[in-house]
């Protein structure tokens, strides 16, 4: 049976050897370089955590598999540049843009008085930025919360989290754990596609998919840097190309931080043992920090630039973002069944303009 371990030690290889591959085979500027350069870094975060296993660089045997692998990425990004076509238009995904349609209808549908709410839900749950306002794209980028507006693994995580919680109702024996696990996979997956596919949103579903799966498997431990090492070499199988992904760079890059940084950092204040805001502050400010910490050279690399308000920022955007969240899609679901109540609809208006307004004043300062 494949331990936890050996999917690290594939997966290391492997991606160096896409990433270098992206480079000498298809670097086109310096942009190309910086990427592939930090999926290198990605890769040495992870390589220290396959040491600290017991994995001995000096053995030969662990060394001849891991130069298979390497080969066997540069391989993969070679084939791939050379079959390289272009990927179907949302147009040929059927059900997924008819979907997509109709939750627009619905949010327009809605009889918002804030100017902003209907612009920022699209935007939130459907990664439609063609209504909002320039003004407030730019209030959102000068304060460093561009991510916000970019549907990615955060906005996937916080549907995940209510669809989970709603499912509670299947109750807790094994074939409900099953059935609500395919349920909340199958939704996810539907909603990646619907949304376009972006690769951080696929990063997303595979690690959802991935720590469903070992939910259902009593005994089988999924470790953080399983699951990372399961999604970065799944998703780098089915597309070598997306090494070049600025999205997919960022993506597993603020993960590699959660998963190296943000666990000392949160421990230099110790759980309390009760509910304490004070940690949860602190919490959110270790997080923020971990991402920033591994983020920031591929953001300094490829625009020049670093949010120096970044947490200060993500401390109102990111519960003000996941709030409005949740409120639009009780919003949403009321309103498919013919209920558009100021109860709901009020919320996801208030929450909306303190999003806009606390990014507007962050940005001017």
């Amino acid at each position: 049976m494949i331990e936890g371990r050996d999917i690290v030690a594939i997966s290391i290889p492997f991606v160096a050897g896409i990433a270098l591959g992206a480079v000498f085979l298809d670097g086109n500027g310096p942009e190309d370089y910086a990427c592939a350069g930090l999926s290198g870094l990605a890769c040495v975060g992870v390589l220290l955590l396959w040491c600290r296993n017991g994995y001995s660089a000096r053995r030969l045997d662990k060394l001849l598999p891991a130069g298979i692998f390497f080969l066997l990425g540069i391989f993969c990004c070679s084939g791939a540049l050379i079959r390289e076509t272009a990927r179907p238009e949302r147009e040929d995904w059927g059900l997924a843009v008819r979907a997509m349609e109709a939750l627009q209808a619905l949010i327009d549908g809605i009889d918002f008085k804030e100017e902003h709410s209907a612009a920022l839900m699209k935007t939130l749950l459907l990664g439609q930025k063609s209504d909002v306002d320039k003004e407030v794209i730019a209030a959102f980028r000068n304060a460093g919360a561009a991510h916000v507006l970019a549907l990615s693994g955060l906005h996937l995580g916080v549907i995940y989290s209510v669809l989970r919680k709603c499912l509670f109702w299947m109750g807790n024996s094994p074939a409900a754990e099953i059935a609500r696990s395919v349920v909340i996979v199958a939704a996810s997956a539907f909603f990646s596609v619907m949304t376009g596919a972006s690769a951080s949103v696929i990063r997303a579903l595979l690690f959802i998919t991935i720590n469903e799966t070992a939910r259902l498997m009593p005994g089988r431990k999924c470790s953080m840097r399983t699951t990372f090492a399961t999604a970065i070499l799944i998703q780098l199988l089915l597309d070598p190309l997306q090494i070049k992904s600025l999205s997919l760079q960022l993506s597993y890059l603020a993960m590699l931080g959660i998963m190296l940084i943000f666990p000392h950092l949160n421990g230099w204040v110790p759980d309390p043992g009760r509910i304490s805001p004070f940690k949860k502050v602190w919490t959110m400010l270790a997080m923020s920090i971990s991402c920033q910490l591994t983020t920031s050279p591929l953001a300094w690399a490829v625009f020049g630039t670093f949010p120096l308000m970044f947490l200060l920022t993500n401390l109102i955007a990111l519960p003000l973002t996941e709030a409005f969240i949740i409120l639009s899609l009780v919003a949403l679901a009321l309103a498919a069944i013919g209920l558009d109540l100021p109860a709901t609809r009020i919320p996801v208006e208030t929450i909306g303009r303190a999003l806009v307004d606390s990014l507007e004043i962050i940005s001017s300062i």
